[in-house]
């Protein structure tokens, strides 16, 4: 039932407007019990104008209780607000099923709260759970615009001193969206998302956090106006994965790049350069591209098709110190550009060519169209060792300082594999132009010996033409080492040496009616008895 209560402790007033209170003794249950419900009308007024009370506690506007000592109740209403049209007939402009009004006449209110729901509980009591506010699903139909709240003043702020979650009744986050917390805002500001991340409806993170930006337009640092465009500007495009930049220079270690990328490396920086690595699994590296084109059309014969330069500071300015170039020569077709790759070193302009490498594998030294596979315009100096046919040329031998013998190479009769280094060489009579192993005195057929290490050795054809294989190195004219037998005597040095009897080996020539054309050489050492290897110097008479 409605009372007024008015009650005083120590000069502390509270006042009750209007209180109503349902209480429940008796043990059957009820469907719906309430404190006091209002139909859409004035519940109650207060008013703290009066200056006869010093101090106020609590002033309630409308109060409602529900007690339940026994039994079970359905549902318990503290106060419950209810606004409803009867008939067809009836309209209401404004219905509120609980309205709150805070205002003050020349006077300061501390604090206002158009609505404040706290709980009570004994030292006994539990609560299942707790709503301080709680927004019922409004199922009836015909409702055009449905607000949980709505807030109608932009300067209002919100407040919340727990976690707030959307579509979740246990957020875990400060800010948790989704049922199972797919995007969240925790304390430090940090983001985290479950589902990627799009903007103007492209997806610009993927959900595993990798960076796959929308299909095309704008993106980057959103910066205020300035030297790079008009405030939230960014000269950096995408195009499906691919990220290109629109306007000017890109600097990478510079604020002031001259060049459309410019790389400079800090003197403390630990990484210098470019990188261009290959770590997948196959035998594929590192790759750097140059491209050129007309316009979109085929390039000509001449055109420069790029260049890798090194430049210098010599204290005032950057010059050129060396360069590699790239440039067509020749005609230009469907799959075919050919290319010369010249080297350049020294100063002024673009330096001066020393090295140029032509389509054909040609190598130039000195002159831009070599004819040769090393074509050499200019004074050589070899330190080291010069290989003909795979024939050391010059190379140190067991028995001489260094090769010392000029030798052709020819071919012989039968298999080459048996022959060997020191072997006397004779014309054979059966087939011209091959050479055979002597075995025959004093024979004037002798053409020379199998040179070890020749110091230079001729040939009628390439050393990589097929006959080179079957071909050996025979000394004419030089030191050599030799074969030799005492057959016909001891040797000393200053013999005159012939054919022996002995395939493959020489002695000392003492018929001098039978020297004429049979001489092979002197000897440069000495054979006491059998056979053995001396140095002989050859000179064929």
């Amino acid at each position: 039932m409605p009372s007024i209560l008015n009650s005083s402790t120590s000069g502390f007033l509270k006042i009750n407007a209007v209180k109503g209170a349902a209480y429940r003794f008796n043990l059957n249950d009820l469907s719906t019990m309430s404190g006091l419900v209002g139909g859409n009308f004035n519940a109650g007024h207060s008013d703290t104008t009066s200056t006869a009370m010093p101090t106020t506690t609590s002033v309630f506007g409308v109060q409602g209780s529900a007690y339940n000592y026994s039994g079970t109740i359905s549902n318990s209403y503290g106060v419950y607000g209810q606004s409803f049209n009867t008939s067809a007939n009836a309209t209401t402009t404004n219905a509120y099923g609980v309205y709150s009004w805070i205002g003050s006449n020349n006077s300061n209110v501390g604090t206002g709260y158009g609505f404040y729901a706290t709980t009570g509980l004994t030292a006994s009591g539990t609560i299942g759970t707790y709503y301080g506010l709680y927004l019922a699903d409004p199922s009836t139909t015909g409702i055009t615009n449905r607000y949980g709240i709505y807030q109608e003043n932009s300067l209002n702020r919100n407040y919340f001193a727990g976690n707030v979650g959307i579509g979740t009744t246990s957020p875990s986050a400060l800010l948790s969206v989704g049922s199972t917390s797919q995007f969240q805002v925790n304390s430090a500001g940090a983001i985290s998302t479950t589902g990627g991340l799009s903007v103007g409806g492209n997806q610009v993170i993927s959900p595993s956090g990798v960076w796959v930006g929308p299909s095309t337009g704008l993106v980057g640092p959103q910066g205020p106006a300035g030297a790079t465009g008009p405030a939230g500007a960014s000269p950096w495009g995408l195009y499906g994965s691919n990220t290109y930049y629109t306007n000017g220079n890109v600097g990478i270690g510079t604020t002031n790049p001259s060049a459309l990328l410019d790389v400079e490396t800090p003197s403390t920086a630990g990484i210098r350069g470019i990188l261009s690595g290959q770590t997948s699994n196959d035998s594929n590296g590192g790759f750097f591209n140059l491209l050129k084109s007309r316009s979109g059309a085929a390039i000509q014969n001449g055109d420069n098709l790029g260049s890798l330069a090194t430049q210098a500071f010599d204290g005032t300015q950057y010059i050129n110190a060396a360069r590699i170039r790239f440039v067509s020569n020749g005609a230009v077709s469907t799959g075919s550009i050919p290319t010369d790759i010249q080297f350049l070193t020294g100063t002024g302009g673009g330096g001066t060519e020393r090295v140029r490498i032509v389509s054909n594998g040609n190598v130039g030294i000195g002159t831009t169209n070599p004819q040769k596979k090393l074509h050499i315009a200019g004074d050589v100096e070899i330190d080291g060792q010069l290989f003909f046919g795979g024939i050391a040329q010059g190379q140190s031998a067991p028995y001489a300082g260094c090769g010392a013998d000029y030798a052709e190479s020819v071919d012989v009769t039968g298999d080459r594999t048996k022959y060997e280094p020191g072997d006397v060489l004779v014309i054979d009579p059966k087939a011209p132009g091959k050479f055979l192993k002597s075995n025959e005195a004093y024979s004037t057929m002798a053409s020379g010996v199998y040179s070890t290490k020749p110091g230079f050795v001729g040939r009628f054809h390439e050393a990589s033409d097929p006959a080179s294989a079957d071909e050996i190195p025979m000394a004419m004219l030089g030191r050599v080492p030799t074969k030799v037998t005492a057959e016909n005597g001891p040797i000393q040095v200053g013999d005159l040496l012939v054919t022996s009897s002995t395939m493959g080996y020489a002695m000392k020539g003492t018929d001098r009616s039978r020297l004429v054309g049979a001489v092979i050489g002197k000897a440069l050492g000495s054979l006491d008895s059998g056979t053995g290897t001396i140095m002989v110097l050859i000179t064929l008479q």
